[in-house]
């Protein structure tokens, strides 16, 4: 029979069916306070019966056996908590409220990200509310372990991941495993619990925990709260390892960012560079090729006029293509020294007051000779009311019509071609046109027909030495003289080209500003 109660007893506490310590504590509280009313009732009853048990009859015993009964028994409730304070102060000295860690865990998952201060605060909360010695966890990544924590070998010894994968992954307790290849491996790292931790969507690592300071074993209580946090560890380590990927991925990128900026921000100091020496170079050759092709210009003028004596018809159209020559190449020496200066921010607009009467029959009987050479019919319309003079910039005004007329011939069709010019007044603006039958504009290309050398495909096709600078000059012009550009095309059957300028001419702060600029030129001019 002894030997019997023994093999229970051992079963009972070996697979933890109930326990133990909890009858123990119990037991104890009831014999202590029965003993205790059983000592105060026997010291009370003999006590006053040996007294007054002469002087009492019968009755009178019974009743005070009657009182002490109710004392005693009023008294039993009071002396039985009593006991259980003592005894659960002694027997549970390691006692935790496991609703209390887990919602404490709870707050800490719930404010924290970064993984090693999720693993960090996690594991210090267990350890200490359940008096741990240590505590570890493991997280896997893609490639290698992350080691998070407290390491179990004082020496630095690491449990390997080739070992890890020999726990299994599920809830493992040394102390209930036989012997075995597990419980050395958990013995050697001093490991009491092996606890996986993972989602429904993939495993992440485990969570070890070293032996009770007090050397008891975990009760079902400390199972049942450590497979709770672990679920909840489970999910806040997945959303740490995502944070940290989050992270990382941010600041490769921003180092890419910062790298690739740092190249853009060289490669356009350098193109800034190479374009002020191209500005530069073009402000110098057209400056320098100004004077000989003034040369040019005066001595064919002198032959055209007779200056040297009479011409045969051969040798008259030989000096007129030389000066249609000479006159193509000024247009396009000034429109390369006023796109250089925009680019340096040293155009500006010298205004005086014009008159666009004589100024556009001026422009259109220039280019009379050369519409005549590409069989093209130029007419200039005046306008029915003489348009009074316009504080404008004349030198400027006469390249914007000089380019518009001129784009005209050279992009008209090979047969009829026309190219109307007019001018007229328009409430108070000046209204100026000039409208064509060619090639016309594709419409893909009208969104960028005013930007600095841009071409359309068929314009390349019909002019292969245009420089894409001559509309590009007109709209800067036209703008910085308070108009507005006229634009209207159709590929194939012709286009309109124009500007309306407001009677007031120029605005006053931008002929303000013209002038300031125009001053600083001087000045850079009269240094050099």
């Amino acid at each position: 029979m002894f030997i019997f109660s023994i093999i229970v007893g051992y079963a009972i506490v070996r697979h933890k069916l109930f326990d133990i310590r909890l009858v123990v504590v119990r037991s104890i509280t009831y014999l202590l306070s029965i003993g205790v009313i059983a000592f105060i009732y026997s010291l009370l009853a003999f006590q006053l019966t040996g007294r007054f048990v002469d002087n009492l009859n019968s009755g009178t015993r019974d009743l005070l056996y009657v009182v002490l009964t109710v004392i005693l028994a009023f008294t039993f409730a009071p002396l039985k908590r009593f006991f259980e304070k003592v005894t659960t102060r002694v027997f549970y000295r390691d006692h935790y409220d496991a609703q209390d860690l887990a919602n404490e865990v709870g707050r800490i998952l719930a404010s924290e990200i970064d993984l090693d201060k999720v693993s960090n605060r996690v594991l210090k909360e267990i350890t200490s509310k359940i008096k741990i010695e240590k505590g570890e966890i493991i997280v896997f990544g893609e490639k290698q372990l992350f080691y998070e924590n407290n390491v179990f070998k004082e020496d630095g010894e690491q449990i390997s991941s080739r070992e890890l994968k020999k726990l299994g992954r599920l809830l493992v307790v040394a102390d209930d495993l036989q012997s075995g290849e597990r419980k050395e491996l958990m013995k050697k790292y001093g490991v009491s619990i092996s606890l996986a931790l993972r989602t429904s969507e993939k495993f992440i690592g485990y969570m070890l925990l070293g032996e009770k300071k007090s050397g008891d074993i975990y009760n079902d209580e400390d199972l049942k709260v450590l497979r709770i946090i672990a679920q909840e560890v489970s999910v806040a380590i997945a959303n740490a390892l995502s944070f940290k990927e989050i992270q990382l991925f941010s600041e490769t990128l921003a180092e890419r960012v910062r790298q690739r900026t740092a190249q853009l921000k060289t490669a356009n100091d350098q193109l800034k560079e190479l374009d002020q020496a191209k500005d530069e170079f073009i402000s110098m050759a057209s400056h320098q090729l100004r004077t000989p092709l003034t040369t040019v210009k005066g001595y064919a003028s002198m032959l055209e006029e007779g200056d040297f004596g009479k011409l045969s018809k051969e040798q008259k159209d030989t000096v007129e293509l030389t000066l249609d020559g000479a006159n193509r190449m000024a247009r396009l020496i000034d429109d390369l020294l006023n796109v250089s200066r925009m680019d340096a921010n040293r155009f500006f607009l010298e205004v005086n007051e014009v008159d666009l009467n004589t100024l556009v029959e001026q422009e259109v009987q220039q280019l009379q000779s050369m519409a005549a050479g590409k069989q093209v019919k130029l007419t200039y319309i005046p306008p029915h009311t003489k348009i009074p003079t316009i504080r404008l910039d004349e030198t400027k005004t006469r390249q914007v019509i000089m380019n518009l007329v001129d784009n005209a011939i050279h992009y008209s069709r090979p047969e009829g071609a026309e190219v109307q010019v007019g001018m007229m007044l328009s409430d108070s603006h000046v209204v100026f046109t000039v409208v064509d039958n060619g090639i016309g504009v594709p419409a893909a290309a009208q969104g960028k027909l005013f930007t600095k050398m841009f071409r359309a495909g068929n314009a390349k096709t019909a002019r292969p030495d245009g420089t894409g600078l001559g509309l590009y000059l007109v709209k800067r012009v036209v703008q910085d003289e308070g108009g507005e550009l006229l634009f209207e095309s159709t590929e194939g059957k012709g286009s309109t080209f124009g500007f309306r300028i407001p009677l007031s001419g120029i605005p006053k702060s931008v002929e303000e500003a013209s002038k300031k600029v125009g001053a600083k030129v001087a000045a850079q001019h009269a240094h050099e």
